[in-house]
């Protein structure tokens, strides 16, 4: 299985819808805030706009068809996660190390979380499938 995140650029998948049937791909919040806002920014600027314009994001990723918005999960409350998710967005947050953030982040509904500690994440979700 592929999956495509880091520098996914929005206009290659606009000009090619059939890249996400060749892969799945996890666009990053900077390439989605590039494309939108047409500007350059901090990851906090990246998630403040995305939160701002949530509508136009969802539609926006529905359109282009990628499985999941991939954000560094520090700069989202999880009140922005929630927002997120109620667009139907799917979310992959990176990286998640800490282990009170991955336990809090284990009971959001996330597609994915990067984590370079995985016995405490999968600690975790045993301890959540009980």
């Amino acid at each position: 299985c592929l999956i495509f995140s880091g520098s996914v650029n929005v206009s290659t998948l606009i000009a090619d819808s059939s890249i996400v049937r060749r892969a799945r791909i996890f666009l990053n919040s900077e390439e989605l805030y590039h494309h939108m806002a047409n500007a350059s920014g901090s990851r906090e600027e990246h998630t403040a706009f995305i939160i701002a314009n949530i509508a136009e994001t969802s539609t926006l990723i529905k359109r282009l068809g990628v499985e999941a918005l991939n954000a560094p999960y520090k700069h989202f409350t999880p009140e922005q996660i929630d927002a997120i998710r109620s667009e139907g967005i799917e979310l992959s947050l990176w990286t998640v190390n800490e282990e009170d953030a991955q336990q809090q982040l284990m009971h959001k509904d996330l597609l994915n979380m990067t984590t370079r500690r995985v016995s405490s994440a999968l600690q975790f979700r045993k301890e959540i499938r009980r």
